[in-house]
């Protein structure tokens, strides 16, 4: 049975904080104050704000980096053109061609023994000039021969047989230029070239020679 007071009415319990709740309460109040008072919940938290913004930065910053590599790299330098490795062309788009040495053509230079020698023609009168390049011993096997290796303007060498058993010896040595008429012969090193005399028997043709410093030996 509750207690009643004199009025009839429940007396009211107060509630009483526990003692170490305020101390407790009084301790943190003052750790708080102190700190404040050293600066230090106030420098952690301008710490905090500056690492932030540091970050913030630094993040900002990495951003612009890369966005001004991408424009340095667009609107930079322009590259260098390394030169061409390759030839040139030549007019008309042809490139140029190896030379090789071709069959040397006739002319009235050689007297159109480069045309005999490339159509391997024989039985025909030439007449023309060339330089003694090496004098070769006579002949002997039938009538007597003396003998030349002549080039004539063309470059085509030829062999020179001048019978001496009819015709008198030409007093030429290497290295001379001698004009001749006769009659050529085709061979592979360049043609023979004989009858270089007047002719033996009664013959249409007028014979051949050999002239050398102003003097016709036939």
């Amino acid at each position: 049975m509750a207690f009643m007071n004199n009025r009839g009415k429940q007396p009211s319990m107060r509630r009483t904080r526990p003692v170490w709740m305020t101390v407790l309460i009084f301790v943190i109040g003052f750790i708080v104050y102190a700190m404040n008072q050293k600066g230090l919940v106030g420098g952690a938290q301008s710490g905090g704000q500056a690492g932030g913004q540091a970050g913030t930065q630094q993040t900002s910053g990495s951003s612009s980096n890369s966005q001004g590599g991408i424009a340095s790299g667009s609107s930079g330098a322009p590259s260098q053109t390394r030169p061409s490795t390759q030839p040139a062309s030549q007019p008309g788009g042809t490139q140029p061609k190896a030379s090789t040495p071709a069959t040397p053509r006739g002319s009235a230079d050689d007297g159109g023994i480069a045309e005999l020698f490339r159509k391997q023609q024989s039985d025909t009168w030439i007449e023309t000039s060339g330089v003694i390049k090496k004098s070769l011993p006579d002949d002997s096997s039938g009538d007597k021969h003396q003998r030349f290796i002549v080039r004539v303007a063309t470059g085509i060498e030829i062999l020179i047989a001048h019978n001496i058993d009819v015709a008198p010896r030409v007093p030429a040595e290497e290295g001379d230029t001698i004009m001749f008429r006769g009659e050529y012969e085709w061979t592979e090193k360049g043609g023979t070239v004989h009858f270089t005399h007047a002719p033996k028997f009664k013959r249409r043709d007028p014979g051949g020679w050999i002239e050398f410093e102003g003097k016709r030996y036939e």
